[in-house]
């Protein structure tokens, strides 16, 4: 009997298939990346957690209520297309996409709501896009009683993120300032996204364990660190090594880029751009890897004025503010502008899989007159013993969810 022999040469595997996303997509991604290269230096030196798509969905309601000035600098910080109808739509599918990944595995959500009036006249035209095409769980309310208005929200906050976030905003938020008695809230604009979902292969606890970790050239440190062998698609380069391992249903994915030698947070988010992680996705193939992760668990705020006014949007936060497409002129409400601005947000990563949150509450003050299938592939060991970046990605829309860094253990 002759057997015929096959000589296999350079075989290649086949990358997953990642569409490019829409233009509302990649203006969220850009964005995500934009963001983490403004917030200030001694965030790098912590351990975070940022959803810049929970930022982006609460200021594209605030987009549709603006015009001048602050219309075009908001349409520069946050790329919104000119279409106003398009960008809506096209959040609209993302949210959907969303709400249909739910599973027994998965629990994800993505919410908004406003909370409305005061000495403000809204418009019902902004009011309806917001309800509609947002759709924003909309309450009408006086703000006469601060400590009943702060509980609507967080209450609502607390229903939407499963207990885990619950005190977003205080009444003192929505008191009348006393140095300006002109000056009253007007509406809180609030954004909330939660994700919680199993690996698609978990990892063993029992072999999690006390490992090296490097913060930095200098220190060394343990932290739990997890092991297994889970198939995911992977990148890597002279520079960096990416590898994302998908969720069940695999629908969402978490990525992280480690960088082969040990850099700060800070370098690692100014090397790499929206282009960048495009292009490595792309270059992604499925692998079974021996992989090293640590759990982690990581809670911050962020108050976001500065840093958006250092990314170009200034004027929206000041009294010249021009959100004149979202209230009737009054003499007791001539103009709105943002007060104040923040987002909480937590992640817990551990063998089961990951937990992520993300509320954005923007607070409006009125002023007045006084893997794809896989294949036999090499096993690639992916040890994140330093400081890595991580994201967790919607495969619908291509868009990034949450992203952060992790810098070791915190006292």
């Amino acid at each position: 009997m002759i057997l015929p022999v096959f000589l296999l040469l350079g075989t290649s595997y086949p990358p997953p298939a990642y569409p490019d996303p829409d233009e509302t997509g990649k203006a969220i991604n850009t964005f995500t990346f934009d963001f983490l290269k403004s917030l200030p230096e001694g965030t790098y030196q912590q351990n975070a957690i940022i959803s810049p798509q929970s930022i982006f969905h609460s200021y594209a309601m605030l987009y549709i209520g603006s015009e001048g000035k602050t219309h075009a600098e908001l349409a520069k910080t946050f790329h919104f297309p000119a279409n106003e109808t398009s960008l809506l739509n096209s959040l609209s599918v993302i949210r959907a996409g969303i709400k249909g990944s739910n599973t027994e595995f998965t629990t994800v959500s993505l919410a908004n709501a406003i909370q409305y009036g005061g000495l403000a006249s809204f418009q019902s035209d902004f009011l309806e896009k917001c309800s509609k095409n947002n759709e924003a769980f909309l309450r009408n309310d006086s703000f006469s009683n601060p400590q009943a208005s702060s509980k609507d929200t967080n209450d609502w906050v607390s229903e939407k993120t499963h207990g885990r976030i619950s005190d977003t905003i205080s009444p003192q938020d929505l008191i009348i300032e006393k140095t300006d008695s002109s000056r009253h809230p007007a509406l809180t604009v609030t954004n909330v996204i939660y994700f919680k979902s199993d690996w698609l292969e978990k990892f063993n606890a029992g072999l999690t364990r006390p490992l090296p970790f490097f913060p930095d050239k200098n220190t060394k440190t343990e932290v739990e660190m997890m092991s297994g062998s889970p198939r995911g698609d992977y990148f890597g380069n002279d520079d960096f090594q990416y590898l994302e391992l998908p969720y069940k249903g695999k629908a969402y994915r978490m990525g992280i880029l480690l960088p082969r030698k040990n850099l700060s947070p800070v370098d690692i988010v100014d090397f790499v751009s929206a282009k960048d992680f495009a292009s490595m996705r792309k270059n992604c193939s499925p692998v079974k890897t021996r992989t090293f992760l640590p759990k982690f668990e990581i809670e911050n705020k962020l108050d976001l004025p500065s840093i958006l006014s250092q990314m170009g949007t200034v004027s929206a936060f000041e009294d010249n503010a021009s959100f004149g497409r979202m209230f009737h002129w009054n003499p007791l409400a001539e103009r709105i502008y943002i007060n104040d601005s923040r987002q909480d947000a937590l992640i817990k990563v551990d063998e089961e899989g990951s937990e992520a949150v993300a509320v954005t509450t923007t607070v409006g003050y009125s002023i007045g007159c006084s893997t794809s299938p896989i294949m036999e592939s090499p096993i690639i060991e992916f040890r994140a013993n330093h400081p890595f970046m991580f994201f967790i990605i919607h495969d619908a829309s291509q868009t990034i969810l949450f992203s952060g860094w992790y810098n070791g253990p915190e006292n």
